[in-house]
């Protein structure tokens, strides 16, 4: 995320709601964020398909949340379960 403090800045390109990123929160010389963001957490993961669904004009310019991160994720692995599900129960009937 870009250290420009604007109202856009806080908010999550995806949900509207506020980003809670720690980057924009700057020491008093405005060169070095005070705290460590929560997306520095290993166990975030920014999959380029959610990457690739904020808005171009926000590219680079603003956060999102962890509740947009977290909420595709779990989306996404649902995907992943139902899909394996669905695999394996074709792959069974076939077997008969």
């Amino acid at each position: 995320m870009s250290k420009e403090n604007s109202t856009a800045a806080n908010l999550c390109p995806l949900c509207g709601e506020d980003n809670s990123c720690g980057q924009r929160f700057v020491n008093a010389n405005n060169a070095t964020p005070v705290k460590a963001c929560w997306c520095m957490d290993i166990t975030i993961a920014f999959p380029a398909s959610l990457l690739n669904t904020v808005p171009e004009a926000d590219k680079g310019k603003t956060c999102i949340c962890k509740a947009c991160v977290l909420r595709y994720q779990k989306y996404s692995d649902d995907l992943v379960s139902n899909a394996v599900a669905r695999d394996t129960k074709t792959n069974s009937n076939s077997n008969k």
